[in-house]
């Protein structure tokens, strides 16, 4: 049954006379909040909401533009990109700032992880000639400390024997 606009408030008036002369919306508003936060109001309310999303999901993204146009989402997305990630903010923060809260984890756990991934890569020849070099380097080293460290303790021995003798 439709009810015209001049019926719906004949009806509104009608009860309105039962409920006396207080606003009509002071009576139901704490009854449909009370409604609201019933546990069985907010579980049919959920599968009603995921039912209806699935529906959503079904939907060619030809019918919703169609529906809310194609500039409107552009801007829509443009706008909740910017919320999400404030880049003008990011641009003028140096890198390390902006890595502090998960620098952590990707020394930790993403290196390593980088380092063996590149070390499975190389063949074994490869991985043969890297570590001779890597070897001949360091041992040239210690042979140029060595030689270093000898130089200066013979000088000292030198200039004690001298001073003693």
């Amino acid at each position: 049954m439709i009810f015209s606009r001049n019926g719906v408030s004949k009806l509104i008036n009608l009860i309105q006379m039962f409920i006396g002369n207080e606003k009509l919306i002071d009576k139901i508003q704490p009854e449909i909040i009370k409604f609201l936060e019933q546990s069985r109001t907010i579980d049919t309310l959920s599968v009603m909401m995921v039912k209806e999303w699935g529906n959503l999901e079904k939907w060619d993204l030809e019918k919703i533009e169609g529906m809310i146009g194609k500039e409107t989402i552009k801007q829509l997305i443009k706008e909740k990109t910017a919320e999400m990630m404030p880049l003008a903010g990011m641009m003028n923060n140096p890198v390390r700032e902006l890595t502090a809260n998960f620098s952590n984890s990707i020394v930790e756990k993403g290196v390593p992880i980088f380092v063996e991934e590149q070390v499975s890569s190389f063949s074994v020849s490869r991985l043969e000639d890297m570590v001779v070099y890597i070897t001949k380097k360091e041992l040239s080293m210690i042979t140029y400390h060595g030689a270093l460290l000898g130089g200066i303790i013979g000088l000292f021995q030198g200039f004690v024997t001298v001073l003693i003798g």
